[in-house]
């Protein structure tokens, strides 16, 4: 998960990169950065289609305000969608609204 920063005329976040592991069962992707409730945690996940496409979901908690679009404040929660495509050992996506942020998948 990769996001630059964000320079928007009223916005200076900044960027950031996270790597977490994540795992596909029965077409369910589901990965977490992270403790669960605890600010900086993120959760990415949802389903699969049969043709690689995904529509994701990313659940989080802000950390540092610095990093986040609008100085949101620590601890605040959030939520955004991903549109993802997967091959057999690798995908991409890239979230839908808000600031940029782009996602890659290695299957290791």
């Amino acid at each position: 998960m990769r996001c630059p920063a964000h320079n928007a005329d009223d916005d200076d976040a900044k960027g950031y990169t996270h790597r977490f592991p994540a795992e596909i069962r029965k077409s369910r992707l589901d990965g977490t950065h992270g403790a669960e409730g605890e600010p900086g945690w993120h959760h990415l996940h949802g389903k699969i289609n049969e043709d690689g496409s995904a529509t994701l979901r990313l659940d989080g908690i802000v950390n540092n305000p610095k990093y986040a679009i609008n100085d949101a404040q620590r601890g605040k929660e959030y939520s955004y969608r991903v549109k993802a495509s997967f091959e057999p050992t690798s995908g991409v996506g890239q979230r839908l609204t808000g600031r940029v942020c782009e996602f890659q998948f290695a299957r290791q």
